[in-house]
């Protein structure tokens, strides 16, 4: 016996009978003795010996078992030092949460002039994974390995690059410009990149394409960033990121050229359809999507558009001149000749052709007319040219002669003044060729279609009167007028 915890007094073994068992926490407090004579009942303590067991394999209960199966071994020993054989059980822990997929944002080009495709490189979607690991990142030329931190790979470039460059590079193997998401990963590779010996570096965070709004390169959400104070202030038109060796960032311009982080994920995406980046994708929106898979077979998709404009407009050339004659009414009906013209274009498609004037539109005069053929291709460039078409009157003037005339000779002479008027009329026939009175001017008369008028007023400095002469043409919708002078 190695310990007691007896009252003051005790064991006193008094009463009749004698008291020869023990009574715990007897009064609230020690021990005390206790005889069968005494009245009433206690409860009492039940003990066993004690088997201690002992873990041989996998983790203790209540630990976090990773995915997969862990066998769990146990032995027991009891106090005397026995021990069994060991009993052994499984725990199946199963993946089901699939990986997260990232795709690049949609992306708009246009083709260049007189294609109807374009080269389009796009970003390698990336992938995480609830149990993603890099147990064998793998080496890439020209890099060194930094390590892994949640699911992704870490490169540094050996050589200084411009960002521009530094990017188009980290597509070339696979990869992307870092992403940092979090004050932990952004420590990751700071200390990483410092135990490397580098010292600032680029990461893939630019406001390129929006000035003041920085997105990451692979489209992920820009949920963290870690700006020196006052950066980024764009001084000299700074679109990228660099991170000082305190881990800091600030953004910097093109001239720069610094080493580069580059991060692969360990669940390389597939493409399942669409183009690979670097391809030469068609006019019109094309749909590229990816697929991710983990070990435990769970997969998840991603898609993205490239978009590529047709900017071309198509070739179109016209007919040659053209002759409409004019009806008896002096009009004449604008013909459609759109089916005259022809027209190619860059991307196999409709081409719809339009007429200005119109079909259909009545022309009153004559002369020459420029008519415009424009073609419209699929994507909406259009394209135009013009020709002539001359409209003509091709309808004789109507002339009516007086009837036949006698007259007596004037006496003493051997003829006489006869007078007489030939009246003409044409469909077209416009003016004052009738003699009609024009303000200014004083009616002379008309001979073979050319009708004059004497002006009312006379250049005293050269004493020269001005005849107006009208010339009524058969076919012309004006007379045409021109001034002839005479000695006043």
């Amino acid at each position: 016996m190695t310990y007691t915890n007896w009252n003051a007094g005790e064991p006193n073994n008094s009463g009749a009978g004698g008291e020869q068992y023990g009574v715990m926490n007897w009064g609230g407090a020690g021990w005390n003795d206790y005889g069968n004579s005494t009245s009433g009942t206690l409860p009492f303590i039940l003990e066993f010996d004690c088997v201690s067991f002992n873990l041989i394999s996998g983790a203790a209960s209540g630990s976090l078992f990773p995915v997969g199966t862990t066998v769990v071994r146990y032995t027991a020993t009891d106090m005397s030092g026995n021990s069994s054989l060991p009993c052994q059980f499984t725990i199946t822990v199963n993946d089901n949460s699939a990986p997260v997929v990232v795709c690049p944002p949609n992306i708009t080009v246009n083709a260049p002039v007189g294609s109807c495709s374009a080269v389009v490189n796009y970003a390698t979607p990336t992938a995480t994974d609830n149990c993603g690991n890099c147990a064998s990142p793998g080496s890439i030329p020209g890099f060194m390995l930094l390590g892994t931190f949640g699911g992704r790979a870490y490169y540094v470039s050996g050589t200084n690059y411009t960002w521009t460059a530094a990017n188009n590079l980290a597509i070339s193997n696979g990869g992307f410009m870092a992403s940092v998401g979090s004050a932990s990963e952004n420590s990751f590779i700071r200390n990483a990149a410092t135990a490397a010996g580098i010292s600032s570096y680029w990461i893939g965070f630019t406001d390129e394409a929006v000035e003041g709004t920085f997105v990451w390169t692979t489209g992920e959400a820009a949920s963290y960033a870690n700006w020196n104070a006052g950066e980024p202030n764009n001084a000299g038109n700074e679109d990228y990121t660099q991170v000082y060796p305190n881990g800091l960032w600030n953004d910097a311009g093109s001239g720069v050229s610094i080493p580069f982080i580059l991060e692969r994920t360990c669940i390389t995406p597939v493409l399942i359809s669409g183009l690979t980046s670097g391809s030469n994708f068609p006019v019109g929106v094309n749909t590229v999507t990816y697929r991710a898979t983990d070990a435990s077979g769970n997969s998840n998709t991603c898609s993205f558009t490239i978009q590529v404009n047709d900017v071309t407009p198509p070739n179109i050339v016209c007919p040659g001149a053209q002759t409409l004659n004019m009806n008896a009414s002096c009009t004449a009906v604008l013909p459609d000749y759109r089916n005259l013209a022809s027209a190619t274009d860059n991307c196999n498609g409709s081409i719809s052709f339009t007429q200005n004037p119109a079909p259909g539109t009545i022309l009153n005069n004559t002369g020459t007319l420029v008519v415009t053929l424009s073609a419209t291709d699929a994507a909406g460039n259009s394209t135009s040219c013009t020709f002539n078409v001359n409209v003509a009157d091709v309808t004789a003037p109507v002339i009516v002669c007086p009837s036949n005339i006698t007259v007596n000779s004037t006496p003493g002479n051997c003829g006489a003044v006869v007078n007489y008027t030939v009246n003409a009329s044409d469909n077209c026939a416009t003016g004052n060729c009738g003699g009609n009175p024009i303000s200014g001017y004083t009616y002379i008369g008309t001979l073979n279609s050319h009708t004059y008028y004497r002006s009312n007023y006379c250049d005293r400095s050269f004493r020269q009167f001005r005849k107006l002469h009208l010339q009524c043409e058969s076919g012309g919708s004006n007379c045409a007028q021109h001034h002839v002078s005479g000695e006043h």
